[in-house]
This record gives C-alpha cells, sequence and structure tokens, in this order.
C-alpha cells in the first residue's frame, strides 16, 4: 500500500475516518462493557483473566483487519478519481466533474491497481485462519446469545423448566457484537471488492472513445477484464461479501430452532 501511496495523490476519501473512528469506538465501548460484566459475574480471577485475554484478542484481530480492508478500499477509490482525472481531457461526457488538478500516467495506476491487488492477496494469506476462526465463533456466539435471549423471554413467561444465570442484558449485548462484526466483515470486504471492480467499469466506458486507445490504456484494460480479481475469502472456507450476512443468518436461525426443539422436547 505504500507503493500505492506514492503513485497515486493523497487525497482524503469522503467520511473515511469517520467510519473508521466509529467503528474502533463501538467496538471498544461494547468490549468495555463486557469485560466490566465479566469481571462481576465470574468469581474465579483466573477464569476472569483468560475471559478478557480471549475478548481483548479476538477483538483485536477484527479491528486491525476491517481497518486495514478500509484502507485498501480508500487507495481503491483514490485510484479511481485519479483513473478519471487521467482520462478526463478526453472522456469528458463520461466523467463530468473529474478534477484536472492532478494527473497520473497509465502505467503508474496500472502499477497501483497490481500492488493492490497483491495488498489484498498478502492480506488473505495473512487473516486467512483467524478470519475464519472468528467468523465461525460469530455465528457460534450469536447463536448461543440469541438462544440465552430465547430462554430468558421463555422464562419470562412462566414457562416451567427454564432459566438463565446471565442477565439478559450481556447476552443482548455480545449478539449485537457478533453480529456487528459479521456485518463490518462483509460490508467492508464487499465494498473494497466493488471499488476494485469499478476500475474495470470506468476502463471500458472510456475505452469507446478512439482518441484514448493507446497501448498502456489496451495493457490496463485487459489486465483488469483477464487478470486476477481482487476478493477477500476465510482461508478458502468462505467468500466474505455481503452474501455472507444471508449465509450467517441461515445458519443461526436453523441451528436456533434445532435448539427451540430440542428444549421443549
Amino acid at each position: 500500500m505504500k507503493l500505492a501511496d506514492t503513485h497515486i495523490p493523497t487525497k482524503k476519501v469522503k467520511y473515511a475516518k469517520v467510519l473508521g473512528g466509529l467503528v474502533v469506538a463501538v467496538n471498544l465501548s461494547m468490549l468495555l462493557y463486557l469485560v466490566t460484566v465479566s469481571l462481576s459475574i465470574f468469581g474465579n480471577a483466573f477464569v476472569s483473566f483468560v475471559v478478557i485475554l480471549v475478548i481483548l484478542f479476538d477483538v483485536t484481530i477484527t479491528l486491525q483487519f476491517i481497518l486495514l480492508v478500509l484502507e485498501m478500499w480508500a487507495r481503491f477509490s483514490r485510484l479511481n478519481d485519479a483513473l478519471q482525472d487521467a482520462l478526463s481531457p478526453h472522456c469528458t461526457e463520461l466523467f463530468v466533474g473529474a478534477s484536472p488538478s492532478y494527473r497520473c500516467s497509465l502505467l503508474q495506476l496500472q502499477k497501483t491497481y497490481v500492488a493492490l491487488g497483491r495488498a489484498a492477496d498478502h492480506l488473505m494469506s495473512h487473516f486467512g485462519l483467524p478470519v475464519a476462526f472468528d467468523i465461525a465463533f460469530c455465528i457460534c456466539g450469536a447463536t448461543c446469545s440469541s438462544y440465552e435471549v430465547f430462554v430468558k423471554l421463555l422464562s419470562d413467561s412462566n414457562v416451567p423448566g427454564l432459566s438463565i444465570e446471565v442477565p439478559v442484558s450481556v447476552s443482548e449485548v455480545w449478539l449485537a457484537l457478533h453480529w456487528m462484526r459479521i456485518l463490518l466483515f462483509s460490508l467492508s470486504c464487499a465494498a473494497a471488492e466493488d471499488t476494485a471492480a469499478a476500475t474495470g467499469v470506468i476502463l471500458i466506458r472510456a475505452s469507446v472513445v478512439p482518441q484514448r486507445r493507446t497501448a498502456e490504456f489496451d495493457e490496463f484494460l485487459r489486465f483488469t477484464l483477464q487478470g486476477p480479481r481482487t476478493s477477500f475469502s476465510a482461508a478458502g472456507f468462505v467468500k466474505i461479501d455481503r452474501r455472507l450476512i444471508v449465509s450467517a443468518f441461515t445458519a443461526v436461525v436453523t441451528y436456533l430452532i434445532i435448539l427451540g426443539q430440542l428444549t421443549f422436547n
């Protein structure tokens, strides 16, 4: 990503810092609440320490991965802006509002595109297994937290044989944390993937202008069409995009129905 910063202008992406700060603030606030509750619920100091350590480690990995994906999304956005800027002298009817303040050669932009794609590959090779474990933990945790809330609601309805020791507010916070992390994983990776794919769309639209069909342009266009696509997966087990939200929701509802049937039986 440092190579990308040397080839494209340092332009701030709208609301990028606000989005990153909001993600960190919400996760840390939930983390602080869960740590406080863990210290009050578990009487054993060792058990409390282990629970707090697991929570800190898990949330730290999640935040680090999501922030890196958002940084990659911001650089792809800057790349697309620079590409529209480079093509604007010949494509003003296609790219209205492109700023002529900075010009990049297509060769530089192609190197940036390749560098960001390699950065995505290195990111997933480094975080693949932890992210796969984290997604599985979020789905299992969302199922358990949903079941705890479900049992608490039934116990309040005077259904005999149902009780739960953990306060329902703790289960609700855990449920919100798990689903928020699944949403952050899915939406951040989907945004970066869509922004990377938008580079090829810009080049395809610009290819209708005869003055733009140079050797550099054709090579860049051919690479975006035939080269590897930027995508994110959890060590090859599951593809991280918007479909992950639907898959996780389906799994949680399915296991919740099974647990509900076993409970009443």
